[in-house]
């Protein structure tokens, strides 16, 4: 009576295989994609980053040098900063009030449109602070649509 417990499990083992296969598949994919497009020697986005990188490097190549991005995005200050000697010059990582204030024409609500002009002036007093506090080397600004 032994006999058929064997093929059994051979079965059971073989469908957990393939059912593990697919999410494998697919996280392996997903890997492969990031890594081909973040890589920084062959990778689209990953040799623009390297460019950033080797740029600040240049302009700012010391621990008591700073650099700065005006950017919705993380990006350039991150990752550059964790590749390069200069240092970060803000506080912020990026300007998440310039696409609200980019559209406050559009805004209807008098309340809001009041809190979004009083963001975007704090925001602006923050970074022409963090330029006196630390005068960056080089200043980055984002000019893509796509990030609005």
């Amino acid at each position: 009576m032994t006999a058929p417990v064997v093929p059994l499990r051979v079965v059971y083992l073989a469908s957990l295989a393939l059912l593990a296969a697919v999410p494998i598949k697919y996280a392996h994919h997903d890997v492969v994609r990031w890594y081909s497009q973040y890589n920084r020697d062959w990778g689209g986005v990953g040799r623009l980053r390297q460019v950033v990188i080797d740029l600040v490097n240049e302009v700012a190549p010391s621990s008591q040098s700073y650099f700065y991005a005006l950017s919705t995005h993380p990006f350039p200050g991150f990752p550059t900063g964790s590749y390069t000697a200069a240092q970060w010059s803000g506080r912020a990582a990026s300007q998440f009030v310039i696409p609200a204030y980019a559209r406050v024409d559009e805004l209807y609500d008098a309340k809001v449109r009041e809190w979004v002009i009083r963001a975007a002036i704090l925001q602006r007093h923050i970074v022409v602070e963090d330029f006196e506090r630390r005068p960056p080397s080089i200043v980055f600004v984002e000019r893509a649509r796509v990030r609005l």
